[in-house]
């Protein structure tokens, strides 16, 4: 069977979550791309005139397009940023790019997604997924480096700028009805609806007795001291070397799942050390009690991103490293069911970016970012294992 392999490469997320001071905007911004293909994906599709209800069956491992045609696309894999769909008509294939590229600049205007098609025999594509990945990732490449979308309203010498984002300011928010960007306002938009995601998938944790912040400086920071945050960014390593070595769609299928699996657990662990030894981290940070919030106190950690192979939370500047090794070393130990001959499982990098609460977020992540970036130098140069 005939089909057309399409792939959806979320372009500059860590600039698009981390574009703002905010930490209200960072979580939405957050959400908006987590959700970006379950919830704004689906939507594309019903808009062309096909069915949802198959869409998640890609993590059943189901070949429902091969089971029957009519169902015109099959969903391969969803994780990174990426999707990767199939279909065995070139028309709704197109129809799909147009109609969901076009979603985008309302749902979640500055953001850009890449994108990339193959023709490929259904079978031979999901038995020899490695002999097709490098073309397909070749053509995103090429798609990335030669096309530069405008996904934000130009600036004029007559816009007024926002000053959370620095793009024009086109829409009245808050009491005081000031303009800012839409942007920024979809962001905000979205950012109870992170907070709804976040309690509800470690409300077995968090119980009635704590809660997050969406506040830096609620974070357990000790009273009459300088106030200080972490910015912990952790990356698993050699994952780009895993996914590239994959040899069919089915293994490419586990090693999403587990991977995700993995991450979700080792920061469960970390949420449940936090709440468990709450009273020696409070002695840790000087304090009798933490911040409340609708009579729960608040956790000094707030997660940003938690997907794929990384994690990125804020803390307590003093508990940044000690809340990064409880993770690093839960994550190590949960990916040593991936060790295969030589291979040394699932291990990871960070980086702990420690500064003043009041100083830029963002310059304090992509701080943390390149710590990490350097952290993985380091190991590779130096052919270190964990």
């Amino acid at each position: 069977m005939k089909c057309y392999v399409l792939i959806f490469d979320v372009t500059g997320i860590q600039k698009y979550v981390f574009g703002s001071n905010k930490l209200m905007e960072n979580l939405g911004a957050s959400y908006i791309v987590t959700s970006l293909f379950n919830n704004y994906m689906k939507e594309a599709l019903k808009q062309i005139g096909l069915s949802t209800n198959h869409f998640d069956d890609w993590i059943l491992g189901k070949k429902v397009l091969k089971e029957d045609p009519a169902l015109v696309y099959e969903v391969l894999y969803v994780g990174g940023g990426n999707l990767l769909i199939i279909f065995n008509n070139e028309s709704a294939c197109k129809k799909l790019i147009k109609t969901f590229t076009k979603n985008l600049l309302l749902v979640a205007p500055s953001l850009a997604v890449a994108t990339a098609c193959i023709e490929a025999e259904y079978d031979s594509f999901y038995n020899n997924y490695s002999e097709y990945s490098k073309l397909l990732f070749d053509r995103i490449t090429e798609s990335k480096n030669n096309q530069a979308p405008i996904t934000t309203f130009h600036n004029y010498g007559i816009t007024a700028l926002c000053p959370r984002s620095g793009y024009s300011a086109d829409k009245y928010y808050g009491k005081d009805k000031k303009y800012i960007s839409s942007v920024s306002y979809r962001k905000i938009e979205m950012a109870e609806s992170a907070n709804k995601i976040v309690l509800t998938e470690f409300s077995d944790i968090l119980g009635d007795k704590y809660c997050f912040t969406n506040d830096l400086e609620k974070l357990g920071q000790s009273k009459n001291e300088d106030s200080h945050i972490a910015v912990v960014h952790i990356d698993g390593n050699d994952m780009g070397k895993r996914f590239q070595n994959v040899k069919s769609v089915d293994d490419l299928r586990i090693l999403s799942l587990k991977v995700e699996e993995i991450t979700k657990k080792s920061f469960r662990y970390l949420l449940k050390h936090i709440v468990d030894n709450i009273d020696l981290i409070k002695e840790a940070l000087n304090r009798d009690d933490l911040p409340a919030k609708d009579g729960k106190e608040i956790l000094p950690l707030r997660p940003i991103i938690i997907g794929g192979d990384d994690i990125t939370f804020v803390c307590d500047g003093k508990l940044g490293i000690y809340f990064a090794k409880i993770f690093m070393e839960k994550f190590e130990e949960l990916g040593r069911a991936f060790s295969k001959d030589n291979d040394e499982g699932l291990t990871s990098c960070g980086g702990i970016a420690i500064a003043k609460t009041k100083y830029p977020f963002y310059r304090v992540y992509r701080l943390s970012e390149e710590l990490c970036s350097n952290a993985k130098n380091y190991k590779k140069k130096n052919q270190l294992k964990g």
